[in-house]
């Protein structure tokens, strides 16, 4: 009764505190209304057919409503297309004025020539809608575009789940409730900049002092290709290379046959303008991996870095890789954030960076800009490859990436390059250059090329990529652990659909009764026993997860070892074997899938430390097609933890950590610290989504709800924070700019400093 009292007054104190924009709301989507029909007109890589269209690239964009958007809020978007594929994948954007970009994106599959249905909040600044109706060239038949607004009440029950339900409210009160219904703007980019970039007049002085103490300061060749650059936007790029407060740079330009007499001009004029610019010209026009490796020969410093024409650098960006030098001499990459200038040379879509992070780089080009390697490496691995030209840097990082010594890669997680979004470029759109995803696919073929059992395709959505890594043949044999105590009705829907549905060849699985009581269940687990794949094993001890864990391992006859709770419930017949090719690997410690609520939404999508204290699971009720934080959650990635309720792990690493800690985490953090022993031993933790189960835990089940479940709770929580200290608040794999309580890998209002020259890493 008082949670509902102080949630009602939150909520209208935070509208009382917001009238205009409100107001503003209330004017767009005061009720739901009819279905309104969108008319539709080409914007690019399409045209009118008769009375159809015609994709003529794969990528065709058409723009819906000519006169500007007349509806805001929470919409749904009702579409039927006919292509010659069985499939079509459509997608949403919204621009609010300052382009289209792939992190508003929303996608939707579905049968040719039938109806879908796509959910999208346009926010209030938003002008235009443009839908991109196939990923084929060939005729499209557009048989319905209608879209229908849901009213106040959807859309804000909607803003208040996803932005608000991915944390608990808890004592954070007013603030959060605000945040939560998108009415204030806390943690925008803008603000945060304010928030972690000091003007550099200010800082300036000590970062100059902080280079005199540097043991070694070495040069830093920056490798620049153009062709027919405008010549503004290339003085800009070279003034941000010769504003850098580090001093012990090279500026390599290599000119790819220019035609227009502008930008050859410019070049000239810049090369005379500072001594440490080193200019050549290419006789022919060889594109930009050979341009780069002309400029690449005459770089005389210890360390190289790229920079595209158009693009700018930091103030600090080689102060902040001296640094690092400074710091960890034997540093082979380091690679830091970025972002994009926008037509008005705004900073928007900042993209914060992982650690190192293998099994992102084979799902997608997350390291991009600034990335900086030992010269000396680049050279032995014969520079940048023409047949890879649109992927070039995808196709050196993965080179680096098979001979890597991890020890020796350095993320900076600080914003040092700022990528200009021009037409054409992937800077504004993922798809924009159609031929980068062939050249990623070749990038990675390569990589792998060694390796018979993998295999290279595509991603879910543009310039991203699965890797197949394949299993032995024969593939061994793979051990299910499940628990269950009168679990009939939900235990027995989760064998039901392993059984069922999975595809991998060579598995046992173990029913582990805690005490059940339940005569449905006790029959249930009779006949089980007579199943040849299935074992019961008896637990007659009181509910410990860790001891009810660690006592089926012992008895594990599979060389990999997969934890399942006794609620979920298989989506994908793979599941398995992707899980288990994962564990295989040899760097590779615990492996997680993607657990979905009932509901379609997300439940589980890897664990981040210090979210709510401890860890907390990141994408929390991100809806089922959501592509997630830069298109995270169709990628496989390092994580500091997964959840225990679908894990997979060989059986040697489990033991070799000492399993589950049965002493200390009876019930809760006994997969994180796992995870974290895996992670202390050297190996590295890996979600994937191409493992997809159902998870019935109750969405409103609610947290430690009695005196008894809350003092276990804190005590385990406080042995967590004694044994893992620093480490919950310094998770390599989660930005340290991200909130730790919202769960939507969001910015944090007040993010934490990262200032070398006090002393702050």
């Amino acid at each position: 009764m008082i949670k509902r009292f102080l949630r009602r007054w939150l909520f209208l104190d935070a509208i009382r505190h917001n009238v205009n924009r409100t107001r503003g709301l209330l004017s767009l989507c005061v009720t739901a209304s009819r279905p309104r029909a969108l008319s539709v007109q080409a914007l690019k890589n399409i045209v009118a057919d008769g009375t159809a269209w015609r994709a003529t690239s794969g990528d065709p964009q058409l723009c819906l409503s000519s006169t500007g958007l007349q509806v805001r809020g929470l919409c749904l978007v009702q579409l039927s297309i006919a292509v010659k594929q069985p499939l079509v994948r459509a997608s949403l954007y919204f621009d609010t004025g300052r382009g289209y970009f792939e992190s508003q994106a929303t996608h939707v599959v579905f049968r040719s020539g039938e109806r879908a249905w796509v959910q999208i909040y346009l926010p209030l600044s938003a002008r235009r809608l443009r839908l991109d109706p196939c990923d084929v060239q060939g005729p499209v038949r557009i048989l319905a575009v209608e879209v229908t607004p849901l009213g106040l009440s959807a859309t804000l029950r909607h803003v208040f789940r996803e932005r608000m339900e991915r944390g608990p409210l808890r004592a954070r009160g007013l603030a959060r409730l605000r945040r939560g219904l998108g009415l204030t703007e806390s943690t925008d980019y803008e603000q945060f900049l304010r928030a972690t970039e000091p003007a550099l007049a200010s800082v300036r002085k000590p970062v100059t002092q902080h280079i005199e103490t540097f043991g070694r300061k070495p040069t830093i060749s920056i490798i620049m290709p153009t062709w027919n650059t405008d010549p503004d936007l290339l003085e800009k790029a070279v003034a941000s290379v010769r504003a850098q407060v580090y001093p012990h740079w090279q500026l390599c330009i290599a000119d790819d046959a220019s035609t227009l007499t502008a930008t050859r001009e410019c070049l000239k004029k810049l090369a005379a303008s500072d001594r440490r610019i080193t200019l050549s010209w290419c006789e022919d026009n060889v594109g930009i991996s050979a341009a780069s490796n002309q400029a690449l020969a005459t770089a005389e410093g210890e360390f190289v870095g790229f920079l595209d024409h158009d693009d700018e650098l930091s103030p600090l960006a080689l102060y902040h890789v001296a640094a690092e030098l400074d710091r960890q001499p034997g540093l082979d990459l380091i690679y830091s954030d970025e972002d994009k200038l926008d037509d008005r040379g705004r900073r928007v879509e900042p993209h914060l960076k992982p650690a190192w992070n293998p099994e992102l780089l084979h799902g997608q080009n997350y390291i991009t800009h600034l990335a900086v390697y030992r010269t000396q490496i680049v050279r032995e691995l014969g520079g940048l490859r023409s047949e890879c030209d649109g992927s070039q840097d995808h196709d050196l990082a993965l080179r680096f990436e098979k001979i890597a010594d991890p020890a020796k890669v350095r993320h900076i997680p600080v914003v040092l390059y700022h990528w200009r979004a021009v037409e054409g470029s992937t800077a504004v759109a993922r798809d924009a250059k159609d031929y980068a995803h062939g050249a990623g696919e070749r990038a990675l073929r390569d990589r792998f090329s060694g390796d018979e059992q993998a295999r290279v395709g595509k991603g879910e959505i543009p310039l991203t990529y699965r890797v197949d890594y394949g299993l032995p043949t024969p593939a061994p044999k793979l051990s299910v652990i499940i628990p269950t105590r009168d679990g009939y009705a939900h235990a027995s829907r989760c064998l039901q659909s392993i059984l069922d549905k999975t595809v991998y060849p060579d598995y046992e699985i173990l029913l582990i009764d805690n005490q059940s009581r339940d005569p449905e269940t006790l029959d249930w687990l009779t006949r089980c026993r007579e199943l040849k794949s299935v074992r019961v094993l008896e637990f007659d001890q009181a509910f410990n997860y860790s001891a009810i864990n660690n006592f089926a391992a012992a008895q594990a006859r599979g060389e990999i070892l997969l934890l399942l709770n006794d609620d979920t419930e298989v989506i994908t017949p793979d599941w398995m074997s992707e899980m288990a090719s994962l564990a295989l690997r040899p760097d590779v410690g615990a492996v997680g899938a993607k657990l979905h609520y009932p509901d379609g939404s997300i439940q589980h999508a890897g664990v981040a430390l210090g979210i709510g204290g401890v860890a907390g699971h990141t994408h929390w009720r991100f809806s089922e097609d959501a592509v997630g934080y830069l298109g995270r959650l169709k990628v496989r990635q390092a994580v500091s933890a997964v959840t225990a309720a679908c894990l997979a792990v060989s059986r040697e690493k489990f033991l070799a950590v000492g399993g589950l800690n049965e002493t200390n985490l009876a019930i809760a953090f006994n997969d994180v610290d796992l995870c974290l022993k895996l992670s202390e031993a050297g190996f590295r933790n890996v979600w994937t989504p191409f493992a997809r189960l159902y998870h019935h835990e109750s969405i409103s089940r609610g947290a430690e709800d009695t005196p008894e479940k809350m003092d276990r709770f804190r005590l385990e929580s406080d042995w967590m924070k004694a044994r893992w200290g620093n480490l919950l608040d310094a998770d390599p794999f989660y930005h340290r700019c991200f909130s730790r309580t919202a769960q939507d890998m969001s910015l944090a209002p007040r993010p934490q400093p990262y200032r070398p020259w006090e002393g702050q890493w």
